[in-house]
């Protein structure tokens, strides 16, 4: 949730930006990528946690949230299938099973592609996870410059 506040002497209108239609697909975003290198991926065990929920999107879906922990990040669509076998259990299917790198993970969240993260891995994990996404800041920011602008104007 974004809450824009304007004081009540200030004068001026802001409106949030007009959503975008445009689904951005796994395969818009990853397909046609390099691997990812060993030490931009978390490879801690899987807990019962993560295993109760479907954390497989394919390349025609839209991920998943990015979230801040690194043991809680999605699969790489290249990974299997997971299997539904009960009641919030989920098994992996056949083949290798990987978590998103931090990298994709970024990427995902609009982070441009030379974006330097800095710390050890869950750090980098953590600040993609809790980042706003760099599209969605940057919009809602060009909508707060134009109402800033519009006061700045309107007192000339």
């Amino acid at each position: 949730m974004i809450l824009i506040g304007i004081r009540n002497d200030i004068q001026t209108h802001f409106e949030y930006p007009e959503p975008k239609n445009k689904k951005v697909l796994l395969k818009d975003v990853l397909m046609g990528m390099p691997d990812a290198n060993h030490d931009d991926i978390c490879y801690a065990p899987y807990s019962p946690r993560y295993m109760s929920r479907n954390r497989k999107r394919n390349w025609d879906d839209v991920s998943f949230t990015i979230p801040a922990m690194a043991k809680q990040v999605p699969l790489h669509p290249k990974s299997p299938d997971m299997i539904k076998i009960g009641a919030d259990k989920w098994i992996f299917g056949e083949g290798i099973t990987r978590r998103l790198s931090y990298r994709e993970a970024a990427l995902i969240q609009t982070f441009p592609d030379d974006w330097q993260f800095s710390g050890p891995l869950d750090s980098k994990y953590k600040q993609v996870g809790n980042a706003v996404p760099v599209n969605l800041a940057k919009a809602v920011s060009e909508e707060i410059t134009k109402s800033l602008f519009a006061i700045n104007n309107s007192e000339r």
